[in-house]
């Protein structure tokens, strides 16, 4: 049963209060209140003109990186509007961000630790979903018939153009019939629902919606470096490769350490894969079985990551800026660190 007083105290706007900690040390949170307010001295903001102070939006920051709680509650504990808050996270991750380890910053440090390798596997940050080229062309078109407009055909950057189909010049093949028929249907089918028009953010191996980002990790299991982000269905291969990573790390002559997705990156080091109709050898086998080893510590370097900054457990904000938010992560991962690089340094 129902307290008489119950709806009268809700509609009235009453809400439970609690107190909360904060598991963060003293000194990364005096560490990022150093970064906000010299972005603010960067950007030439007045004192008194802010919502919030640099002392509130690093607890923000903060909180919404640890523990990822929602615009909406966040507002509602600071009085203030929800846009402004968003901004003020954005802001803090972005200077968060710039803090990170870039390519060059890698090599340095790979090249000064002398370390006989490094460890590179994939990460799916899971997200919202990415509108597809089919749902984008449609709400375009729908938009252009509201507007009473004639909506033009956009091509599709994935697929060749309609032009040079056309413009071939091989005599004409009599129509297909019987099973050729039903496999050229087939064909355009497939290629009509491809996944890179469909669905470019679902990831069949990982079964959701997300962004993939490639990582590298020292062999102690020590995360070092973050890339832009990929779509989830982007191959952990291709995403690699779009990033410039396995040229640089070739050109310095530092040794990489992959799983089998990899197989295709030239130069980098990945197990034996068994053959669709075969065996291992007992020497590939032995060899995978001491190769297994050496891999697993990005494994844990991804965890720790994951599982400390609960954020990347599922980004609720703009997937494109997946790559942000985990590199601001990054920062405070290598904060944390016993032998944290000392350019990480805000005093």
């Amino acid at each position: 049963m129902v307290c008489p007083g119950f709806r009268k105290y809700y509609r009235g706007g009453h809400l439970i209060g609690y107190r909360a900690v904060l598991d963060i040390p003293w000194d990364l949170f005096w560490y990022v209140h150093a970064l906000l307010e010299r972005r603010r001295v960067q950007v030439g903001t007045r004192r008194g003109r802010r919502a919030l102070s640099v002392y509130v939006q690093t607890r923000l920051v903060l909180r919404r990186l640890r523990d990822c709680p929602d615009y909406a509650n966040l507002a509602r504990e600071l009085g203030i509007s929800v846009s402004t808050v968003q901004r003020m996270c954005t802001e803090g991750v972005e200077a968060l961000a710039a803090q990170a380890p870039d390519l060059d910053d890698l090599i340095a440090r790979i090249l000064r630790e002398g370390w006989p390798y490094v460890i590179a596997d994939g990460l799916v940050v899971p997200t919202d979903k990415l509108a597809s080229y089919n749902v984008k062309m449609g709400r375009l078109a729908k938009l252009s018939h509201i507007r009473g407009e004639e909506a033009e055909p956009v091509p599709d950057p994935q697929e060749p153009a309609a032009e040079l189909l056309e413009a071939s010049t091989d005599p004409p093949q009599p129509p297909l019939e019987g099973e050729k028929l039903k496999h050229a249907e087939a064909l355009v089918e497939r290629l009509r629902t491809d996944g890179r028009r469909s669905d470019p953010s679902y990831s069949g191996k990982h079964r959701l919606d997300g962004m993939n980002l490639q990582v590298i990790a020292s062999p102690f299991g020590d995360l070092l470096w973050i890339s832009e982000a990929a779509t989830g269905r982007t191959h952990d291969s291709t995403a690699v490769k779009t990033t410039g990573l396995p040229q640089a790390l070739a050109e310095a002559g530092i040794t990489v350490l992959a799983d089998l997705a990899y197989g295709s990156v030239p130069g980098w080091k990945t197990m034996f894969k068994r053959p669709a109709k075969g065996k291992l050898t007992g020497q590939q086998v032995a060899f995978n079985t001491f190769f297994a080893p050496l891999r697993a510590p990005v494994e844990r370097a991804i965890w720790t990551l994951t599982g400390h900054w609960r954020i990347l457990r599922h980004n609720p904000g703009d997937p494109h800026d997946t790559a942000t938010t985990a590199r601001a992560c990054l920062t405070l991962h290598l904060w944390l660190a016993p032998n944290r690089p000392s350019r990480h340094t805000a005093y």
